[in-house]
């Protein structure tokens, strides 16, 4: 059987997002049969088409997840998520109450679920979404400051936080990367691996003094820690 995310993904592009889930829902019989369901198939397709610019494409997906595996706390939590991405708090802390009701906290990952979901119902901001929407640095950097000023009124993971980071690297945002592991080093001084992620950021701006005290950090913290270890070197040798 040909999974029904592959179908609709071909179909989205074929006759567009509301054609294609419509024909997904009204198929019966034989015909429903001739496809499986897998829910994190659809709901990393509702994350391809968001990350293309495919919002309201993503939004179909995910509803048409959540009806098919309607126990499940998954699409809703996604649905939340891409509304905070949206920047449209209302509509996130509908989904994330879904979301709530459903998740049950068995396995790590429904417990930082379940985590964010809590934070956004109480009224906290999500910090990783907000800064990820920041258009200019004027935004960026007054979302950083209010980050700054009230960490409590955010929710945010060290993990969170420094993937972002490096995303950020990636797309040669460099200046916005320091900033972002800065703040993981601010918050969560004990990990080394936050220390590390601030000397790649460093090492990536050409500061290599501050690069190299970054990693020395890492290293005071864990002196077994591999990669600020090898970063060490290499730059010292290169001085």
């Amino acid at each position: 059987r040909e999974s029904l995310a592959a179908h609709l993904e071909r179909e989205i592009e074929s006759v567009g997002p509301d054609a294609a889930v419509a024909g997904v829902e009204a198929l019966g019989g034989a015909d429903r049969e001739a496809f499986y369901a897998d829910e994190e198939e659809l709901v990393n397709l509702a994350g391809r088409l968001a990350a293309e610019g495919q919002e309201p494409a993503a939004a179909l997906v995910l509803q048409l997840a959540a009806d098919e595996f309607p126990e499940s706390a998954l699409p809703w939590q996604a649905m939340g998520e891409g509304y905070l991405q949206r920047g449209d708090a209302e509509e996130a802390r509908l989904a994330f109450s879904k979301a709530q009701e459903r998740n049950r906290q068995s396995y790590p990952w429904e417990k930082q679920a379940a985590e964010m979901a809590e934070a956004v119902l109480a009224g906290k901001k999500v910090l990783v979404p907000a800064l990820e929407r920041a258009g200019s640095d004027d935004v960026f950097a007054g979302i950083v400051r209010d980050f700054r000023d009230d960490p409590e009124a955010y929710f945010f993971t060290e993990s969170a936080v420094n993937s972002l980071g490096y995303g950020l690297l990636g797309a040669e945002r460099v200046d916005r990367a320091i900033e972002v592991f800065l703040i993981n080093t601010t918050q969560f001084p004990l990990s080394a691996n936050v220390w590390d992620s601030l000397g790649d950021g460093y090492r990536a701006n050409g500061q290599i003094e501050q690069a190299i005290a970054a990693y020395r950090k890492a290293l005071e913290i864990d002196p077994n820690f591999t990669a600020s270890l090898q970063n060490l070197q290499e730059l010292e040798r290169g001085m």
